[in-house]
């Protein structure tokens, strides 16, 4: 219908009219409002949906203004996006059905200016549910696991793993996930990892700390080399008497009553250099230790007397210059290190260590008569320790919370000018020197193998861990490497447990689970020709802000051990391996001297009788040799029964003959 237009003329022009008629509707939605579905798990980018406005207008025009410019959605911080062309996308990941259905609203403009014309429209979008099935995705029901004996493997190298929760994310998520080890036997307790099961001689230290991957700068030859006469080894002036080697450990025994001792030549294990007297920089000092009984030694007057010297570097001179050492009184360790500073007066401090536990050392005797333990001492001197804890202890791989209370000595008094002095320490082990009588004092009763030195930096606590629990266990090298702030990892030999936040950095800690198989001889009723089954189950908890927790199926893996082929054995055996090692050990030896004349004999520690083991090709059972020579003065045999071995003929010596 065309409008009406009246006018009043009170003088009859001719006067030419042009009207133009203006749209004044805004756009119109071609829907009065619009529901969509969307499935729960769609991802990012997923279209929901799509609309459409037209412009309204009385007669054909191409007049551009009247075209649809924009769409724009409210709320602004809705999961979803809208495109210049009514496409609606999600534009991040939605949160679980739990919520209620999406109300939106699509506001259209259209091209006007200065003041563009508007409309909205109602949306709502629903989710759906779809088949869903929590847990972790691309995990092996069974694995087949052929590594060896001198490395540890990953689990799940071949598997891309992936949690599926079927919840959406939440607000404060927090994942924990559980890896246990067990036996595939219902009722049977699987023996993995621990202290009573590593063995004490050096082949067997040289292999595990191999297996463990210990810095590569470590000192681990501190002790004499046992393939060879102590005598020959010896530096003078000799201090006391030497230690005596335990034929069937091939540790080294130090007993009080004899004042044994071992000097270490400080200008060949440092080079020549001045090192040895600045101990107040990183460093990481671990040992096998075995005491033994003093009497009346626990409850001595003098408590100073008292102490058993572990390592002790004491100055040749002055003799309250103790440079570094590390003791034990009763059940407590002591610590002195003193500052390298070249001031007058010198600065020492002590550090008195809480008791050991009541299963380690008895606080009524002061010792744990023939128990194995291993310590390790770590010391860093790093801003960050100096106000934390700049020194720990680990036994037996553990952090027992055992803390320290350092006491600061000022003022040591001294007989020599401290700026033309530079001191000349005596780095002593069982014992330490003593300046005013040149004689050793503060011994130590008990057994010594495995000690070792890191100079400059630290051990890993994991490798530190690991070197002193053998046997069957899962492990996660380097694990620092995967280690972030926002997750936590427990670790054990049967159990690794991560928690945290970020489930993509807790993924990457579980591809990296090593596997460690048993070892002949170390894990129990292990036989190596023979497949072993194992179990692993995951536990897996997921929770979200508010206590609300979901359930995530525990999985359970088959873990199939296969049997060693006769080709590893042979490799593996004491009659191949453990001369090879002792090779290495012969080479790495810093006391021997160079022009020391060594027959061409085997190692003392594996010297073969029966050079070939005799098997049936028929079959996979390997007969090992039946006779095993340990040194110039035991005999054990093979396979052992008490590790390494039962002693036969303990007084028995074997003549060698003698290069011409």
């Amino acid at each position: 219908m065309n409008p009406t237009y009246t006018f009043s003329i009170k003088h009859i022009y001719k006067v030419p009219v042009r009207i133009q008629v203006i749209d004044r509707h805004g756009p119109v939605f071609d829907k009065p409002y619009y529901n969509f579905k969307l499935g729960q798990r769609s991802p990012v980018g997923s279209v929901v949906g799509q609309i459409q406005a037209i412009e309204e207008v009385n007669q054909a025009s191409d007049n551009s203004n009247t075209a649809i410019c924009s769409y724009r959605l409210e709320p602004a911080n809705s999961p979803f996006s809208i495109n210049n062309y009514g496409v609606i996308r999600v534009r991040e990941t939605l949160v679980s059905l739990a919520q209620r259905p999406y109300s939106l609203r699509v506001i259209a403009e259209d091209c006007s200016r200065p003041i563009p014309h508007r409309a909205s429209v109602s949306i709502t979008v629903e989710q759906i549910l779809i088949d869903c099935r929590p847990g972790w995705k691309n995990l092996p029901s069974d694995i087949e696991y052929l590594g060896s004996e001198e490395k540890p493997e990953r689990l799940f190298m071949h598997s891309s793993l992936h949690l599926e929760t079927c919840t959406g994310p939440c607000a404060n998520p927090f994942i924990e996930t559980r890896l246990e080890l067990r036996s595939a036997v219902i009722g049977q307790n699987l023996v993995t990892a621990n202290p009573q099961s590593c063995r004490h001689d050096p082949t067997s230290l040289q292999r595990q700390q191999k297996f463990c991957a210990l810095n590569p700068t470590t000192i681990t030859n501190l002790l004499p080399d046992p393939e060879y006469d102590i005598v020959n080894q010896l530096i003078g002036p000799v201090l006391n008497s030497p230690p005596r080697l335990v034929p069937s450990l091939l540790a080294w025994r130090f007993d009080p009553t004899l004042s044994t001792v071992w000097e270490i030549d400080v200008d060949r294990l440092f080079n020549h250099t001045i090192l040895p007297i600045n101990w107040d920089s990183d460093f990481t000092i671990s040992f096998w230790l075995r005491r033994h009984h003093v009497q009346n030694n626990f409850r001595n007057s003098n408590a100073e007397d008292s102490e058993e010297s572990i390592l002790c570097s004491h100055d040749n001179i002055e003799s309250e210059w103790r440079y570094l050492s590390i003791n034990l009184r009763g059940c407590r360790f002591m610590v002195r290190i003193m500052s390298s500073e070249n001031i007058e007066p010198k600065k020492s401090t002590l550090w008195i260590f809480d008791p050991l536990p009541e299963e380690i050392c008895s606080y009524s005797t002061g010792h744990d008569d023939g128990i194995w333990h291993h310590y390790a001492i770590t010391f860093s001197s790093s801003p960050s320790a100096i106000n934390n804890d700049p020194i720990n202890i680990l036994i037996d791989g553990q952090d027992l919370d055992i803390k320290a209370v350092p006491t600061v000595y000022e003022s040591l008094q001294t007989s020599s000018n401290p700026f033309s002095y530079q001191g000349k320490p005596r780095l002593t082990v069982g014992a330490c020197y003593d300046p005013q009588t040149h004689l050793t004092k503060q011994h130590l009763h008990g057994d010594l193998t495995g000690l070792t030195l890191l100079r400059e930096k630290t051990e890993s606590p994991n490798t530190l861990r690991c070197i002193s629990q053998c046997g069957e266990a899962l492990l996660i090298p380097n694990v620092m490497e995967v280690l972030c702030p926002d997750i936590d990892i427990h670790l054990e030999n049967d159990v690794i447990t991560v928690s945290g936040q970020n489930i993509m950095h807790i993924t990457d800690v579980l591809t990296s689970v090593s596997y460690a198989r048993p070892q002949p001889g170390i894990s129990v009723n292990y036989v190596p020709n023979i497949a072993q089954s194992r179990l692993l189950r995951l536990l897996t908890s997921y929770r979200c802000s508010g206590d609300q927790s979901f359930t995530i199926p525990t999985a359970e893996i088959r873990l199939n051990v296969l049997p060693m082929t006769v080709t590893d054995l042979l490799r593996t055996s004491h009659h191949d391996l453990s001369d090879q090692i002792s090779d290495s050990i012969k080479d790495a030896s810093l006391w021997v001297p160079a022009n020391m004349h060594v027959l061409d004999r085997p190692g003392i520690s594996r010297a073969i009788v029966e050079t070939r083991a005799n098997y049936d090709r028929n079959s996979s059972l390997l007969q090992p040799p039946s006779l095993i020579i340990l040194g110039s003065d035991i005999v054990t045999t093979e396979p052992p029964i008490n590790p390494p071995g039962i002693p036969l003929f303990s007084d028995l010596r074997f003549g060698l003959p003698t290069e011409q």
